[in-house]
């Protein structure tokens, strides 16, 4: 059945909670190949999702929130969402994604890019630059 309202059910959750359940007209996600769009009728698919930024566009404006690894769901113009975390702007400590960057950085220049600990490192720090990136983005609108 075609949607005529060009909405889509966005749900997106961890482990703790329900963070958003509501009708949008976009969200961007970061999958595991890129980041990527979903409008109404898109294909439907299932995706990894990695450490960055979700933005959400609803009728009241743009909201974004950092997001950790997970799977995102689409079909039937539902978007389903489940992730390790979430971050409001105000919920991110800076000095801590500072930290965390650093250490990240040190960590990943003294491992071989084939030590199983590179990947986990490579992750820590691309959910410390997204927590940074938000921040960034807020503070400059």
């Amino acid at each position: 059945m075609e949607n005529k309202s060009g909405l889509i059910n966005l749900t997106l959750v961890t482990p703790e909670e329900s963070v958003i359940h509501s009708e949008v007209l976009s969200v961007s996600l970061p999958g595991k190949n890129g980041y990527f769009e979903v409008l109404s009728g898109h294909t439907p698919f299932l995706t990894q999702l990695v450490p960055g930024i979700a933005i959400i566009r609803d009728s009241s404006g743009i909201k974004e929130l950092c997001v950790a690894d997970g799977y995102a769901s689409v079909h039937d113009d539902m978007v389903e969402v489940i992730v390790d975390a979430t971050e409001w702007p105000d919920e991110i400590d800076e000095e801590r994604a500072k930290r965390l960057r650093e250490e990240a950085l040190s960590k990943l220049a003294a491992l071989d890019q084939f030590n199983p600990e590179y990947s986990r490192w490579e992750n820590r720090l691309k959910k410390a630059e997204s927590r940074l990136e938000l921040l960034n983005k807020v503070r400059n609108k």
